[in-house]
């Protein structure tokens, strides 16, 4: 290389200063694709260095040819060793930097032997010990009305988390996937993949061992995704002595709750002619007036498809948007009980003994939505997304007989940017993770209250004025839910590594997990 004049450093240093200041920009603005752009940006820098390397330093045309044909082969080579020895397994957070492991390391819950396939017994006698012990039932995800608010009052949690307050039961390795648990009895379900399988396991939620599991091929499609990795996402739902499960290939199971037997079995994405999600199918089941609702796919028949509780005969199918990432919820708008549904481009509400449309709400736009819709008094729908899609709240209103009008009170694209998880409301305020920073928002107005608290992109639930908020790194965090500023209470290190996985409290008893193991905690309470 040339000795080169001062004056030629100046095209690096602008190169790599202005790499440097955008990506520090989208980090500390938290850009939505700020991981995806960082990484495109570092590339483009080092072609333009390596253009400047080669005719930016005085070298004249020949010579610069010669350097960029050497710069080219050396990319090319560097390009062939990072194929041959390494791979990228998923995201390494939220915001989808890549995660790059060895080539020859092992994938996650490929070596794991598969859960028992048979009830190992005792199951009646362990639930009423559970019972007794402190245990409760938290039969659906993220809580009876799914708004992330778990009314456990005869448990009030205390607030000192000091040094061995909470008190771990068990702890076990567990399969890939994001399902959560929920709880019936002395029975914890969910869906986890070992060995190219797709299981929904139930454990004793006493010790934390198998009782019983059934498991399906995995997904091609969903384990060859470079985003959220191999494995279900949708947390299983328990009603009566059943558990319904959507797999990641639009299978829907119904299951003996206490063996783990097949009731009924329904591909829903071919029965509505629907494609695969990009991500897989997610969304939790809702049990409701003995039938079992869930969400379509890419394009297809409908919607939403409704499915006897009892017999997985078809009850009916409604609607013509793409489904989302999230899951219907039933509450009562404008003095009607009404299913909620949140979709690719809309939000829509639908008579849950027909199915059909009551209101359609266009939220416009191609990425994801994932958040629950919360139902926010007698007429109002709090929807959140990221990627610049924007927040609203939704006042519903029937306008009379057979006819419903839907507008938006306010809209922010600033704030309650939820990726993964979804808002909790709490008296007048939301609190949600933004783009992975805690922050409390007034349902007023839509205006950011605080913002603190960098917990990623995990998951949070609502006990009283307390929220436990699982964060991605796997500590869980007791906070106090103030509009005046963050209240940290207490922290245990649950787990190690990336938790998309949305907790589960049953009674007193705290159970979270992610892709690697699972672990329950008795909380202290008042």
């Amino acid at each position: 290389m040339p000795n080169l004049k001062a004056s030629q450093w100046i095209t690096p240093a602008i190169i790599l200063g202005a790499t440097v200041g955008l990506v520090a920009w989208m980090y500390v603005t938290e850009f939505t694709l700020r991981a995806h752009i960082a990484v495109l940006l570092v590339l483009f820098a080092v072609f333009l260095l390596g253009i400047w390397w080669s005719f930016g330093t005085g070298r004249g045309k020949k010579g610069g040819l010669k350097a960029f044909a050497k710069f080219l082969l050396v990319s090319i080579a560097a390009f062939g060793a990072y194929k041959l020895t390494v791979r990228v397994e998923g995201v390494a957070d939220g915001s989808g930097m890549p995660k790059v492991v060895w080539r020859w390391a092992k994938e996650k819950g490929a070596d794991m032997a598969a859960p028992v396939e048979a009830m190992k017994g005792g199951m009646v006698a362990d639930a009423e010990s559970a019972f007794a012990a402190g245990f409760r039932d938290m039969t659906d995800f993220l809580g009876p009305l799914r708004n992330g608010v778990i009314p456990f009052d005869e448990f009030p949690l205390a607030e000192d988390w000091t040094a061995g307050a909470a008190k771990e039961i068990w702890r076990r390795a567990v399969g890939v996937g994001w399902s959560g648990f929920t709880v019936k009895g002395s029975i914890a379900v969910t869906q986890e993949e070992r060995k190219g399988e797709e299981f929904v396991v139930g454990y004793n939620v006493l010790s934390g061992e198998p009782v019983w599991s059934h498991g399906r091929p995995a997904v091609k499609e969903v384990n060859n995704d470079g985003m959220g990795g191999p494995g279900p996402r949708a947390t299983p739902v328990i009603s009566g002595d059943f558990v319904y499960a959507n797999r990641a290939g639009g299978i829907l199971d119904c299951l003996n709750l206490l063996s783990g037997e097949v009731i009924w079995s329904k591909d829903v994405l071919e029965e509505l002619n629907a494609g695969l999600p990009t991500w897989g199918k997610s969304n939790a089941p809702l049990v409701h007036n003995g039938m079992v609702v869930t969400s379509g796919g890419k394009g297809g028949d409908a919607t939403l498809a409704a499915y006897d509780q009892i017999t997985g005969k078809e009850r009916w199918r409604s609607g013509s948007d793409n489904a989302s990432y999230s899951s219907p919820v039933v509450g009562t708008l404008g003095g009607k009980e009404q299913i909620v549904s949140v979709n690719k481009s809309s939000v829509t509400g639908h008579d849950p003994a027909s199915g059909a449309v009551l209101w359609r709400f266009p939220w416009t736009g191609s990425f994801p939505r994932v958040g629950q819709p919360v139902i926010v008094g007698d007429d109002k729908v709090l929807v959140t997304s990221s990627y610049g899609m924007g927040a609203y709240l939704l006042e519903v209103k029937s306008s009379a007989e057979h006819s419903w009008e839907v507008d938006y009170i306010w809209e922010t694209i600033k704030a309650l940017k939820t990726k993964f998880s979804s808002a909790t409301v709490i008296g007048e305020y939301a609190y949600a993770l933004d783009e992975g920073t805690f922050s409390c928002v007034s349902l007023a107005d839509g205006k950011r209250i605080w913002k603190d608290g960098r917990y990623g992109f995990g998951q949070h639930i609502a006990v009283g004025n307390l929220m436990i908020v699982q964060s991605e790194r796997g500590d869980v965090v007791l906070v106090e839910a103030s509009p005046e500023k963050l209240i940290e209470l207490g922290r245990v290190k649950a787990l190690s590594s990336k938790t998309w996985n949305p907790p589960c409290l049953a009674g007193k008893y705290l159970l979270v997990r992610n892709d690697e193991e699972a672990v329950c905690y008795e909380l202290p309470v008042k």
